[in-house]
């Protein structure tokens, strides 16, 4: 196989930035496509365990992403009331100077992957889609939603759930399936009861997750099966979420909510 020395990677979400990233500290001109516009970086939190600060680490930005997010060690039990059940500390797999696990909002998080893509040397294009991949005897040409024919060595497909790059290559009957779990998220304050990944159990066996993200923000999530998915009417979500929190009366979800 001949040198990579340009590589494509379609998709500037957490994957497509960090591999950027990491492939021009490695000497690899690379160039990130992203068919959203910057201002489209939006959602609620992600957690970032041992595994993926080990990850964040071979790029030099775990400390980075744990001082800009909330560093944890525990998981922790609640009732539904607010009262603690139990907590432990989990293994930590990442460094024993450090916290275990990490919390973070995800538009701080893509900010911070592309700062440092961009200094590592990567380029990147907002509002510019994939929309054609021709192989070629000296490697690949892109086709791009503007007009450009791009040259590359190797594309990264790193565009989502519906990944455009993944239909051209295998085909629009390979597609994601619905599994039949869905998950509600809800950005609040964040209460001192929630210092790590935290779950309140109400007597009807119903579960609420807290997950911090900052030193003022966590998120609350409730997960729940659903066949067939349905799509639920955007003016009711607050409406909806509240009626997934009922059953819970701890002081810290009733202020939330």
């Amino acid at each position: 196989m001949a040198a990579v020395n340009r590589v494509l990677v379609v998709g500037g979400g957490v994957a497509g930035l960090t591999v950027a990233a990491a492939l021009c500290k490695k000497g690899v001109a690379c160039r990130v496509v992203e068919a959203g516009k910057r201002s489209d970086r939006l959602g609620t939190g992600i957690t970032l365990l041992g595994n993926t600060l080990r990850a964040l680490e071979a790029i030099g930005l775990a400390d980075a992403c744990i001082e800009a997010g909330f560093g944890f060690d525990h998981i922790v039990w609640r009732d539904s009331a607010g009262h603690l059940l139990k907590e432990f500390k989990p293994p930590n797999y990442f460094r024993s100077d450090r916290p275990g696990g990490a919390g973070i909002m995800r538009p701080v998080l893509g900010n911070l992957l592309e700062e440092d893509a961009i200094e590592a040397g990567a380029t990147i294009d907002f509002e510019t889609a994939l929309e054609g991949l021709e192989q070629t005897s000296s490697g690949i040409t892109a086709l791009l939603s503007t007009g450009e024919r791009a040259e590359t060595d190797l594309v990264i497909a790193a565009d989502g759930v519906y990944s455009k790059a993944r239909e051209l290559v295998f085909g629009a009957e390979s597609k994601p399936e619905y599994c039949g779990q869905g998950g509600w998220r809800y950005t609040a304050a964040r209460p001192d009861s929630v210092y790590g990944i935290t779950f309140y159990r109400a007597a009807n066996g119903a579960v609420l997750g807290g997950i911090p993200l900052s030193q003022t923000h966590c998120y609350f999530f409730v997960l729940e099966n659903e066949r067939p998915v349905t799509r639920k009417p955007k003016g009711r979500l607050a409406e909806m979420f509240k009626e997934r929190m009922a059953a819970f009366e701890a002081p810290e979800l009733i202020e939330a909510a």
